[in-house]
């Protein structure tokens, strides 16, 4: 299964991209080259975000537990830095320019700490995973962490990829049924995680994905077989 079917029509975007960024290399000025030496790096690292989503990475867990994909923390996690510090130096080179600028400055300066916040938001939670307990289900994911007691789940649900959006499994969770989230980013973590429901990426899970899936499903639907899993030791922290 493609996590992501849109790689393809990738590769002209940043083709481009890279062509650009390469002959701002001769510009006179340090910063604009800096500049393009940022995004030459960047474009690199989402070019290799791209392909690292159309592999299977070996599943990792198993059982009752199912970690994310290490490698592609790697290529996530550094995009989003260097796009940060692209949008911070190309911010600098805009307010140079005087005047009104300060406004394009600041909206790419408010970019540059978002990325920024996000990539260290992913560090602090870094390994991410999905935990089945005999009490629930506890998500690690890279924005936040969530526990859904069982009682609370009403369906679990394997959504394929499509245009703009990965292959994901969606466990969906009834209002006021007693779950419980941390959201370091606050109202960002809500809009980027599908919050209330437990939305779990394939990209993140890799080739464990399926594994999980069926995991869960079938906790999910033979209540009686839900003792035999971990104690929830390690979700204590999860308000």
């Amino acid at each position: 299964m493609k996590p992501f079917p849109g790689h393809i029509a990738a590769v002209v975007p940043l083709s481009v991209g890279v062509w650009t960024a390469l002959l701002g290399l001769d510009d006179p000025d340090p910063l604009r080259r800096a500049t393009s030496l940022l995004g030459l790096v960047l474009l690199v690292h989402v070019g290799g975000l791209v392909i690292s989503s159309a592999g299977q990475p070996a599943p990792a867990g198993g059982g009752d537990s199912f970690r994310y994909a290490p490698g592609r923390y790697y290529w996530a996690v550094s995009a989003s830095l260097l796009g940060a510090a692209f949008l911070a130096v190309f911010a600098v080179d805009i307010a140079r320019t005087g005047g009104a600028a300060w406004l394009i400055t600041a909206l790419f300066g408010g970019l540059a700490a978002v990325f920024a916040a996000i990539a260290g938001t992913a560090l602090l939670l870094a390994p991410g995973r999905i935990v089945l307990t005999s009490a629930g289900i506890h998500q690690r994911s890279i924005l936040h962490e969530h526990f859904v007691p069982w009682t609370a789940v009403t369906a679990v649900r394997a959504n394929p990829a499509r245009p703009g959006r990965f292959a994901n499994i969606t466990v969906r969770v009834a209002p006021a049924g007693g779950a419980r989230v941390r959201r370091p980013l606050g109202g960002l973590s809500t809009m980027l995680t599908g919050l209330p429901d437990m939305v779990v990426s394939a990209y993140w899970l890799g080739a464990a994905a399926a594994p999980a899936f069926r995991a869960l499903s079938h906790y999910a639907e033979h209540p009686a077989e839900r003792p035999g899993l971990a104690a929830p030791r390690d979700v204590a922290g999860v308000c």
